[in-house]
């Protein structure tokens, strides 16, 4: 998907080439993970059989290919506030839950920006609907109100490169990534700048946090809603749904930041983040 040795960016051809072909065979690739992630890999013989194949994928997907980082919707508002006035912006099926049918999720969560747009909306063109940034923020905001993630891809990572092409609004039950990083401990994506955080004397231990979180960050203890901080990723929806505004983002300790990407098994890793 990539060369080491140079670091491509939004106008890269090979980067174009290389995301092409993986949107042209992405949702059979999405399948066969899944297929992988919820059968073989469970069984220890098949884990075996199948670990070094999970390995390989990881390295050429992971390690030059894409990845991933959560982010709150007020953070992908401002994502999309900057994006240039030129930048096509179009919405489709998640490709994820198209090639899982593992939930019911709202499916049409997949907003490509820039030129995965031009090329998700090209080969896919009853599918994907060109939307303006109003529509893209709104849908966003909607989206993790009912708990799902937001996350920004990029793609062709050589180098050290992160050049987006897709936000997505992903959920535990189908989205490969989330899947990976929780079954087999791979870094897939980096959590957020922000974490959770609860004020327990405004909680009122309803338990709304902790159906809606994704990661499965949460649970009521003694009345009160408590954050696991290593399985929080930061994507808001908590603070969102909190009906007594017990919840709030605060920011990220980048000792906490390392300590989670340290548990997981890392092909490619960077310090800073670009996005634009």
């Amino acid at each position: 998907m990539g060369l080491i040795h140079f670091k491509p960016n939004e106008k890269s051809i090979l980067r174009k080439i290389a995301l092409m072909l993986y949107a042209r065979f992405e949702i059979p690739y999405l399948k066969l993970n899944y297929l992988i992630l919820e059968g073989p890999y469970k069984n220890p013989i098949g884990r075996a059989l199948v670990y070094p194949i999970i390995l390989l994928n990881a390295a050429i997907m992971l390690g030059l290919g894409q990845h991933g980082k959560v982010m709150s919707y007020k953070e992908v508002e401002e994502y999309i506030d900057q994006l240039p006035d030129d930048a096509l912006i179009a919405v489709g099926s998640c490709r994820c839950r198209v090639a899982t049918r593992a939930c019911n999720c709202p499916i049409k969560t997949d907003i490509t920006i820039k030129t995965g747009a031009i090329i998700y909306k090209s080969f896919f063109p009853e599918d994907y609907q060109v939307i303006d940034k109003v529509k893209a923020k709104k849908l966003v905001r909607d989206l993790n109100k009912k708990g799902l993630v937001p996350m920004v891809y990029a793609f062709c990572v050589a180098g050290g490169a992160f050049v987006s092409f897709v936000i997505c609004n992903c959920c535990k039950h189908s989205c490969i990534p989330i899947l990976a990083q929780k079954i087999v401990g791979l870094h897939v994506f980096d959590p957020g700048e922000y974490v959770a955080y609860v004020n327990p004397e405004k909680c009122e231990g309803c338990g709304t946090c902790v159906e809606v979180c994704q990661f499965d960050a949460r649970k009521i203890i003694n009345g009160k809603a408590k954050v696991d901080y290593l399985a929080c990723y930061g994507c808001g929806a908590c603070m969102l749904n909190c009906p007594s505004g017990a919840t709030k983002m605060v920011k990220r300790p980048e000792k906490l930041r390392k300590a989670q990407i340290s548990r997981l098994l890392s092909l490619w890793r960077h310090e800073e983040y670009e996005i634009s």
